[in-house]
């Protein structure tokens, strides 16, 4: 793991609408785009989503993909994972590019922006590749020594759920929550980002993996316009009934499935349950839109 001077990151970017996958896409393309991001973005809750609906039950799919269980019992360090997750990451084909992606997600989800997961790798060319990822929104700094924490399993998966994107386009989001305070947000981002979507909670390191989300009802319309389904449901194309986001379950109104409060972010869900008789968390990302 290594570190980096946050002094000259920015701290607030506008809304920007990117094509393109993450961690589908050139790998020399893909790494000017993560050191571009990671400059942009800073320290608060700005951050892309671009994660496909299927990624993150990959493994069930393919036994060489890499498995977010078998990630978290092992500190996020190179020299501390599986050798199972390095040759997930090493792999040449199309399962390799969507296992590095990930990572590089998590590796945002999870560490700060002083904090990096390096590697490398040799494509089908022979060339020997070196990645690097910083983190970004530092909601698990200590996984980079130790393994994953329940809470941290939680907090990690509350992001990863809000970055899957049905289109596997690009949308920089404003995630937002009373605690952790890294979540908290400048007044800036508050008015360039002021349209509540909803909330993502759910622990895909768990076995299934299970995420939910829940929409602010009045919004549904604005999030769909920025390719944002995953909060709302993708309408079926002939029944326009709203569909699952991969492993995340759109439970249907923030309003009937959490608590919230208002505050000088804009009103924050607090607590979340699936079901009225569930249980609940406080393990909760709020997310809001340009």
């Amino acid at each position: 793991m290594t570190h980096r001077d946050n002094g000259t990151v920015l701290l607030f970017v506008t809304a920007a609408l990117l094509a393109g996958c993450a961690g589908l896409e050139d790998p020399e393309e893909g790494e000017l785009l993560g050191e571009a991001e990671g400059e942009l973005l800073g320290v608060n809750g700005l951050n892309p989503n671009a994660l496909s609906p299927s990624v993150l039950t990959l493994p069930v799919r393919s036994p060489i993909a890499l498995s977010l269980p078998a990630l978290s019992s092992n500190p996020l360090d190179p020299s501390s994972l599986a050798s199972s997750a390095l040759t997930a990451l090493r792999d040449l084909a199309w399962t390799g590019d969507v296992s590095r992606g990930l990572l590089r997600y998590t590796v945002e989800c999870a560490l700060t922006a002083s904090q990096s997961f390096s590697y490398t790798w040799t494509n089908l060319l022979g060339t020997v590749r070196n990645e690097t990822y910083w983190g970004l929104l530092g909601l698990a700094p200590a996984w980079s020594t130790q393994p994953l924490s329940a809470q941290g399993q939680e907090w990690v998966s509350a992001c990863l759920a809000s970055r899957i994107n049905w289109y596997g386009a690009s949308v920089t989001i404003s995630a937002r929550s009373p605690n952790p305070t890294q979540l908290r947000t400048t007044s800036a981002e508050q008015s360039e980002y002021p349209m509540l979507e909803g909330a993502f909670w759910g622990d895909v390191f768990a076995s299934p993996p299970r995420a939910f989300a829940c929409y602010h009802a009045p919004n549904v319309a604005h999030s769909r316009s920025l390719l944002r389904d995953c909060a709302t449901g993708h309408p079926a194309p002939i029944t326009g009934v709203p569909q699952d986001c991969g492993v995340v379950h759109v439970v249907g109104s923030c309003a009937d499935h959490c608590s919230s409060s208002p505050a000088s972010q804009g009103v924050l869900y607090t607590s979340c349950a699936a079901d009225p008789g569930g249980a609940w968390t406080s393990r909760v990302i709020t997310i809001y839109l340009p």
